[in-house]
């Protein structure tokens, strides 16, 4: 299917020609600022990046007026959902809804008409294909040491998840991990497992850096501490154990790349 595409539907194809996109600029920053007194100048407060707006011009060629009343009832069908994956470029997916669809009404033609289609990116950024690492846990040690290069044009929010080794059954009596990011020595510490003392054989804990929460199995744990933003680079990190060393295992990472 060629690009661009919403919701799996074409803007690019024999009769939907895109002619001109606009999207490759930021999004909107909010830079809030407040004055200093007693000094000159401000003070940053706030330099986070809102939503984005994605434009898409073209015209529609039909064979008849019936024909292109089909095909707009077609497209609009199609891009009416509220949230849909907007793919531009190959390999990077923006999250968006439609906010304004214009389509004048040229009486002189009743085979043609021009579009232009207005999308709201909730999220600043597209996201790429989800990189993995996995890094084999050795039986004995209380503390993994791992590294990961973030690509991408901003910050990445991983999932990392440790799996217990051998065996499946019982406890490991780990009471607690701690996951260790070095670029800003920030941790987050993962406790109150599901029989109120021991982290399970059976069930793999993770961290979701993005929606700021832990699981155990798939059953929500406690944590506590702060949640670093993986910068574009190389980001070293530990991952340790507390109560009882590891007894093996893996730990994973997972992340997709963002571009602004």
């Amino acid at each position: 299917m060629a690009l661009p595409t919403f919701n799996s539907f074409s803007f690019n194809d024999s009769n939907f020609i895109t002619e001109r996109i606009v999207f490759k600029g930021y999004a909107g920053r909010e830079v809030i600022r407040a004055n200093i007194a007693r000094r000159e100048g401000v003070k940053l407060l706030n330099t986070e990046f809102g939503e984005k707006e994605v434009t898409l011009e073209g015209v529609i060629i039909a064979d008849d007026a019936n024909n292109l009343q089909s095909l707009l009832d077609g497209m609009k069908q199609a891009i009416t959902a509220e949230e849909a994956d907007l793919i531009l470029e190959q390999g990077r997916t923006f999250t968006a809804t439609i906010k304004s669809l214009v389509i004048p009404d040229e009486h002189y033609s009743q085979s043609k008409a021009i579009f232009e289609a207005s999308f709201i990116c909730t999220k600043p950024f597209a996201l790429g294909a989800s990189q993995v690492v996995v890094i084999p846990v050795t039986s004995g040690l209380f503390t993994i040491s791992g590294s990961v290069v973030i690509s991408g044009t901003t910050f990445a929010r991983p999932v990392i998840e440790y799996t217990p080794g051998a065996p499946v059954t019982g406890d490991t009596n780990i009471t607690r991990i701690d996951i260790y990011h070095v670029p800003t020595a920030q941790t987050v510490t993962v406790s109150g497992f599901g029989n109120g003392r021991y982290l399970s054989y059976a069930d793999p804990v993770s961290v979701d850096f993005d929606s700021f929460t832990s699981l155990e199995g798939g059953v929500a744990a406690d944590n506590t501490g702060s949640f670093p933003r993986w910068q574009v680079g190389t980001n070293a990190f530990t991952v340790s154990s507390v109560g009882k060393a590891f007894p093996g295992g893996s730990i994973s990472l997972t992340y997709a790349p963002r571009y602004l």
